[in-house]
């Protein structure tokens, strides 16, 4: 899905890794972070509840384009906290074929879901 998904919208950053796991030791973040870019790693990060079959394919996919576009805007030389989720980030992510779509689903479920898997 992610090299799907780089391949059509951002070809030309170098390939990266999916990982499934958790970010951090237990107790230090009072709420999940569902994915994450490691520029140091070159690897996108997806917290293991987003494999709850409940979580649409197009809600996954919305979750990596927007790593990738955290990816994308550092590599055209911009830092971390620069690019973190300014005007230029959300103009890249709203292109998304499935934005709107998958920001609803978020609004309407992610919650409920996210409760499920609270410690």
């Amino acid at each position: 899905m992610l090299e799907q998904i780089q391949k059509k919208h951002f070809s030309q950053l170098p390939p990266l890794n999916l990982i499934w796991g958790l970010e951090g030791k237990r107790g230090q973040r009072k709420t999940i972070r569902l994915a994450s870019f490691w520029p140091e790693r070159m690897e996108i990060r997806l917290h293991p509840f987003l494999k709850d079959p409940r979580i649409p394919e197009y809600y996954l996919k919305y979750l990596l384009f927007h790593e990738l576009c955290h990816a994308h805007l550092m590599s055209q030389g911009e830092t971390s906290e620069s690019h973190h989720h300014n005007d230029e980030f959300y103009r890249l992510e709203k292109r998304f074929e499935s934005y709107q779509k998958a920001t609803l689903w978020e609004e309407e479920h992610l919650s409920e879901i996210l409760s499920e898997h609270q410690d």
